[in-house]
């Protein structure tokens, strides 16, 4: 069972996020810090780590590698419990969240293409990586169509919700050769 820091159940906490959310109208987000316990943190990443990955590569758009959200953190984000987190940070209700994850190394990265076009939603942005320089790259970057970007600068066990509108798009910021013989493993959600 997927357990979060008691903190996040705590009304004056989410009021606080819920201003930090509020504080970017072009692209409303907020980081939740140390957002799972640490035993249920671990299991996520030993899950993702045991879980055979696929090399994705489409040079105009992406290349990384990926494989299927862990289920049992699917279900916890489908639960009503956490549709209720996201509500009272949000005011917004989502239906389902489906969940891929990424393991970025050096050379990988994502780009912003026209024959890719994600609908809007909320992205929800699960850090499972130890410790990471954002030198090497490898920033999730969502920008507005004016020129003006978000970098989400997230860190281990931290939980990024950003939300998407039609203007609002992201990349992955390529991971330079500084990163040679590390990864970056983040679980990213979608929420409609």
């Amino acid at each position: 069972m997927m357990e979060i820091n008691e903190t996040y159940n705590e009304k004056e906490t989410i009021t606080i996020v819920k201003e930090i959310y509020k504080q970017n109208p072009k692209v409303p987000s907020a980081t939740l810090q140390q957002f799972f316990t640490e035993y249920s943190y671990k299991r996520l990443q030993k899950e993702v780590i045991n879980t055979k990955k696929e090399v994705r590569i489409d040079y105009l758009h992406h290349k990384y590698k990926e494989c299927p959200g862990p289920k049992e953190l699917e279900s916890f984000l489908n639960k009503k419990e956490f549709i209720k987190l996201l509500h009272k940070i949000t005011g917004k209700t989502y239906n389902k969240i489906s969940l891929k994850s990424f393991v970025l190394s050096w050379k990988d990265y994502s780009l912003i293409h026209d024959k890719h076009i994600e609908k809007p939603g909320l992205d929800i942005i699960i850090d499972l990586t130890e410790s990471w320089d954002y030198k090497d790259g490898g920033a999730v970057i969502y920008v507005d169509g004016t020129g003006d970007y978000a970098p989400v600068i997230s860190e281990r066990n931290s939980l990024t919700i950003v939300k998407r509108t039609p203007t609002v798009r992201k990349f992955i910021k390529y991971i330079n050769n500084r990163a040679k013989g590390k990864e970056r493993t983040l679980l990213i959600g979608t929420a409609v």
